[in-house]
């Protein structure tokens, strides 16, 4: 099964190919690197690609000799999401849905949302900077017009008792994500970290670069 066929599974096919996936690790894995922008890339064997860095990989624009022009379809995460979080211990929901400790990893890891939220240190804490903007786009992925951080705050709080967010006491709008990243996603806190500003840093550039040409 090539990369494209495997982004285009539904979570029934997915269970079927992968019957044993205890609290839908590998599902939620699938899901989180496709809205986290990684490109899979098919090569030739007789092409000798120069190695992209890692930063490159995490930005989604690495370049690279064989890179087909158009990239294949990649399935969205649903926009019809469950109401509240479900604890660890079944971190998906039995539907696949999206859930809040995902979608705010999804900001987390987007470059383009660093001024409403952002990491602080390398320890798993971040901030909500615009806490009712954040709100408003968890509000749009639910359509739930009505979302504002006092929604979000509570079900912030179902999280507490299950070992994935927790808050941080005595600084406003700052959570920390208690569970183990790097075993989740494959990259820690303050790795996620470096490599979005990182991203962000590159894409600046890449502005102005753009801006001599003219």
């Amino acid at each position: 099964m090539t990369g494209a066929e495997l982004c285009q599974l539904s979570l029934g096919e997915f269970q079927m190919i992968v019957p044993h996936d205890p609290g839908d690790v590998f599902w939620t894995h699938l899901e989180l690197l496709r809205k986290c922008h990684f490109v899979a890339v098919v090569q030739k064997q007789d092409v000798k690609p120069q190695e992209p860095t890692e930063i490159e990989e995490f930005c989604g624009r690495a370049i690279r000799p064989s890179r087909p022009s158009k990239l294949p379809r990649v399935v969205g995460l649903p926009l019809n999401v469950v109401e509240s979080p479900t604890p660890c211990g079944n971190r998906t929901g039995n539907n696949g849905q999206i859930q809040l400790w995902q979608f705010l990893l999804e900001l987390l890891t987007d470059k383009d949302h660093t001024e409403i939220i952002h990491w602080v240190g390398g320890h798993g804490e971040f901030k909500l900077n615009n806490p009712e903007m954040v709100a408003v786009l968890w509000g749009e992925r639910k359509n739930k017009p009505t979302m504002n951080y006092e929604k979000l705050s509570r079900a912030l709080r179902y999280y507490y008792d299950g070992h994935m967010i927790s808050k941080v006491h005595g600084k406003r709008f700052v959570y920390k994500f208690v569970c183990d990243l790097k075993q989740l996603m494959g990259y820690s806190a303050a790795e996620l970290s470096r490599l979005v500003n990182e991203c962000k840093r590159k894409s600046a550039m890449s502005g102005i670069v753009d801006l001599d040409l003219y």
